[in-house]
């Protein structure tokens, strides 16, 4: 279940630049010469250079919001190029994660206010920060700690829940890991490993019940075949319903003050 959207560039990858002069990407045929590029016509976006990355590259994910991934060494003056020929893509797709959040800071404002209390389980339960067992002496910085209070909350919850709804429907998986992702709620690996994202806490029960039963079907079916769908379908009757909801509506559940952490931790590059 992906909450990261990605376009790749095969045909206007921008160029690396092997020598001191720089080398630009070719202007791509769709693009009208008249129009300026200028900052003002260009959606809020950052630059992460990747070793990893072969071509030039566009994610949209909450938190981050509008992402230009370029391989090392290639030249950044195409970028405004590239925003602008995929700017009804970008458009839809960001109208998904809002840069703004209810909690009302920036996701890019890393003077986002410590929270005063958490809303988990879809608001149903508060947690007041002042009352929550931090460890005082730990040397780790309050972001960090919080960080760890929410993800050891989040096990606490889902894994007996994992465990009810795999013997209700005569499942069954390896191990289970509670972790803060960026692109996933949750997968499954061939090994019957499954992943949940730790952000889950915050979402309404129906919502993370389905995303356990959504991976649970996959230690059966590794896929998003029609198998797969019939095998969901047959234990979650609302799974439709619920994955639009997912891509939807679940992200404004999460705290702005998550992805500022994030980000805090995060690399520039891969």
């Amino acid at each position: 279940m992906l909450a990261k959207v990605k376009l790749n560039f095969r045909g206007s990858s921008c160029k690396k630049i092997h020598t001191s002069r720089s080398t630009p990407c070719k202007t791509p045929k769709k693009i009208p010469h008249n129009i300026p590029l200028t900052a003002a016509i260009l959606p809020p976006h950052r630059i992460r250079f990747s070793r990893r990355a072969r071509r030039a590259s566009l994610r949209i994910s909450p938190g981050t919001g509008l992402e230009v991934v370029l391989p090392s060494g290639a030249d950044p003056s195409c970028v405004p190029q590239m925003l602008i020929r995929h700017n009804r893509w970008i458009t839809k797709h960001l109208a998904q994660y809002p840069a703004q959040h209810p909690g009302g800071c920036s996701a890019a404002n890393e003077a986002c206010p410590f929270p005063r209390q958490i809303a988990l389980k879809g608001g149903s339960e508060v947690a007041r920060v002042d009352t929550l067992a931090l460890p005082r002496a730990s040397r780790q910085p309050q972001w960090r700690q919080l960080r760890e209070w929410t993800r050891s909350e989040a096990r606490a919850w889902l894994e007996p829940m994992l465990v009810e709804l795999a013997q209700k429907y005569g499942f069954s998986f390896a191990s289970m890991r509670v972790r803060f992702q960026k692109s996933r709620w949750g997968s499954c690996s061939s090994k019957g490993c499954i992943s949940l994202n730790a952000c889950l806490v915050f979402l309404p029960e129906p919502l993370v019940r389905y995303i356990l039963l959504h991976e649970l079907c996959h230690t059966r079916q590794m896929n998003h075949s029609t198998a797969f769908w019939q095998l969901l379908l047959a234990h979650a009757p609302d799974a439709r319903v619920h994955d639009r909801a997912m891509r939807e509506t679940a992200w404004s559940y999460v705290p702005d003050w998550i992805f500022i952490s994030q980000n805090r931790r995060g690399s520039s590059n891969e």
